[in-house]
């Protein structure tokens, strides 16, 4: 692997396949481990299993171990195990390269993504030439811009390009498309989430979180308060908050602060999948495909890694591309015909 130096253990190593295509900067030797937690969550993140990777790394993490907050800054920065999150990557980066230099690269890669903004841009422009063309009643230029950023991850051009879809301004009207930009927007900044939450309404989906327990129970969860962020997402996702859905799938998924049930997160992932959250489908799709919690069904899971990758997951196109050779040509084609009805408004 290029960057590792020789004859030592990369604190996070990031190829897998095609994840090769990491930056070496993530790649720099961190000092041999014995046996222990550390070590069990690099066999997960190699064996293809970030979630238990950073199940193991967080509380070493929030114990103050170096390596252990890089690698999380890296799960949150691709995307990978957890939603991706350019701040919390830059929260763990930071604290990592407090401590040890080695990690200040990637603490510096991650703030330059975030002031990133105009790069991104169509034709020179940036977010605030977005926003000009649009207080200046030019829609169609003001979804030019927003559209490059919002694919990079930018938050608030995410939530910009909802308001455009769920109004009509520059686009075609569409709640769907509008949830999937809200949704996307509100899983980086909680600031966006009423707006998540009123256009599921209309669909029918999720009801607002005027507590703000959702966010809560996410705290509690980086805490490693399991059981009390079960608690907490439990009447969300019974009322019928999308995210609160995804994430308490996941608790019962990996029988963290309850007892494991993937039958009940298949369940609970396919009611947020259908309220369009991109990690719920992807999620559901790695069930179906892999037989946990119910019957193995290749078609569904095709499908449904269809649709979480149009909606943005980082990791379902390549799922879906894996699947592909194990589906015949009708088969694929009658997953992506159920998944044009699913997103069909």
């Amino acid at each position: 692997m290029s960057g590792a130096a020789e004859g030592h253990r990369p604190a996070l190593r990031c190829g897998r396949g095609a994840a090769a295509r990491a930056l070496a900067l993530a790649l720099i030797a961190a000092p041999a481990r014995g046996a222990g937690e550390f070590a069990a969550g690099l066999a997960a993140y190699d064996a293809g299993d970030p979630e238990r990777a950073y199940t193991l790394w967080l509380p070493l993490a929030q114990a103050g171990d170096v390596d252990a907050q890089n690698n999380l800054g890296w799960l949150y920065e691709r995307g990978e195990g957890v939603a991706r999150d350019l701040q919390r990557a830059l929260h763990w980066y930071r604290k990592a390269a407090a401590s040890d230099p080695r990690w200040q690269a990637n603490l510096e890669r991650v703030r330059a993504a975030l002031g990133a903004r105009t790069s991104a841009a169509v034709d020179g422009g940036s977010f605030e030439d977005g926003l000009a063309a649009f207080v200046a009643g030019d829609p169609v230029r003001a979804e030019r811009n927003c559209r490059p950023l919002a694919e990079a991850g930018d938050a608030d051009a995410q939530n910009n390009l909802g308001w455009l879809h769920e109004h009509g301004e520059g686009v075609e009207r569409d709640l769907r498309e509008a949830l999937r930009w809200y949704g996307l927007a509100a899983a980086k900044d909680g600031a966006w989430a009423a707006n998540r939450d009123r256009v599921a309404a209309a669909l029918g989906g999720a009801p607002a979180d005027p507590g703000g327990r959702f966010a809560e129970a996410m705290r509690a969860f980086e805490r490693g308060e399991d059981s009390r962020a079960a608690a907490l997402l439990e009447p969300l996702a019974r009322a019928g908050h999308a995210q609160a859905r995804t994430n308490l799938g996941y608790l019962h998924e990996t029988g963290r602060g309850v007892s494991r049930d993937e039958r009940r997160a298949r369940d609970l992932y396919l009611l947020a999948a259908r309220q369009g959250e991109p990690y719920a489908q992807n999620n559901l799709a790695v069930l179906l495909a892999s037989g946990r919690g119910g019957d193995i069904d290749l078609v569904g899971a095709y499908r449904w890694f269809d649709i979480a990758a149009r909606g943005g997951h980082p990791e379902a196109a390549a799922h879906l591309a894996a699947l592909e050779p194990l589906l015949s040509a009708s088969e694929r084609a009658e997953a992506a015909r159920l998944a044009r009805e699913e997103q069909a408004p």
